[in-house]
């Protein structure tokens, strides 16, 4: 698991990289600036954040505000002295809190169930390309796009996987989760990416705008319905 950790206090840092660098499969990446943290995410895939709310040039919630901007899906913690910031972190989606002083304890408590979560949670489809196989998370596409014979899986680092095939060899993604839905003939979406649905176009979160054709024009209820679910 890759894991994003900012803190203006190197001590904390210390604390955390003491408890979590003894777990085999826990990929750190420790910052004291909130905007370095923030160009870091850009280019490089996370699965949690550990964001400190009180620091300087930005907050805690105002970063984690910006990862959300930028398509970030992982878990959300955050450290606090109180517990007076429950509200902002709903608005983020944060999984939970860890009250200071930071405790091996509560950050092993924290790490174990969101691992346990992303084991059960997690789906991919497989796709093979020039006699290779890969494995593609279902996180980490935006969307699928056939085009000429081909198709495009945009993913979530601006990464495109193109292979041959037909868009109709993957409808059983809508089958088997809920985030996937089809806004036109040629496209299966990731909700989870969606920024926004003005008239008849989607506006994702990497900027791309698709067209809702007549035919789904139950793309927004859907829309509506999934994000309705997830709050």
């Amino acid at each position: 698991m890759d894991i994003l950790v900012c803190d203006d206090d190197i001590n904390v840092i210390e604390t955390i990289k003491l408890s979590l660098n003894r777990i085999e499969n826990a990929r750190l990446y420790t910052f004291t600036n909130p905007v370095e943290a923030l160009m870091f995410s850009v280019d490089h895939k996370i699965d949690m954040a550990i964001l400190d709310i009180i620091m300087p040039k930005m907050s805690g919630v105002e970063l984690a505000k910006k990862l959300r901007d930028n398509s970030f899906n992982g878990e959300i913690i955050f450290l606090t002295s109180s517990n007076d910031y429950a509200t902002e972190s709903y608005a983020v989606k944060a999984y939970d809190y860890i009250l200071k002083p930071v405790s091996q304890a509560s950050l092993l408590d924290i790490y174990n169930r969101v691992a346990q979560m992303n084991q059960y949670s997690e789906q991919f489809v497989s796709v093979v390309r020039k006699h290779i196989i890969t494995k593609i998370e279902f996180s980490n596409i935006i969307f699928i796009e056939a085009h000429s014979r081909q198709i495009h899986f945009n993913l979530n680092r601006g990464e495109v996987l193109s292979i041959s095939g037909s868009l109709k060899e993957y409808i059983n993604l809508i089958d088997r989760d809920m985030r996937f839905a089809i806004p036109h003939a040629s496209y299966i979406v990731n909700m989870d990416y969606v920024k926004t649905i003005k008239n008849q176009e989607i506006i994702l979160h990497n900027g791309r705008t698709i067209s809702i054709s007549r035919r789904q024009s139950n793309f927004k209820k859907q829309y509506l319905k999934y994000i309705a679910k997830e709050e």
